[in-house]
């Protein structure tokens, strides 16, 4: 007879454990990191089409997802783009041998 009610209190506590543990991120506390991560990349010579997919990349990966309350969303957002790269970089080139190859002679090496 309680099963119904104490199944239904459970779902409640469980929904406001997760409301108050965890915070989503949305496109308001996205804006000035992917805005200053833009800026950045572009000023680092990263191609803006580049820079641009990059943080298309991020928007779409982080908007939404769940972050532990404290947590810094800059932070994360860093560790994010950390992730990306490397998954973009993890295609099995070796790009130092690559670059001393072409290096040697005497051509740069273009990413």
């Amino acid at each position: 007879m309680f099963d119904k009610l104490r199944s239904a209190l459970k779902g409640f506590a469980a929904s406001i454990k997760e409301a108050v543990e965890k915070k989503e991120l949305s496109e308001k506390d996205l804006e000035t990191p992917l805005e200053e991560l833009m800026v950045n990349l572009v000023e680092a010579d990263v191609a803006y089409d580049v820079a641009e997919s990059i943080v298309m990349e991020l928007r779409t990966k982080l908007i939404g997802s769940k972050v532990p309350r404290g947590t810094n969303v800059e932070d994360y957002v860093l560790n994010s783009l950390k992730s990306y790269i490397a998954t973009l970089f993890s295609n099995g080139i070796d790009l130092v041998s690559e670059a001393k190859t072409k290096c040697s002679s005497g051509l740069p090496y273009v990413i």
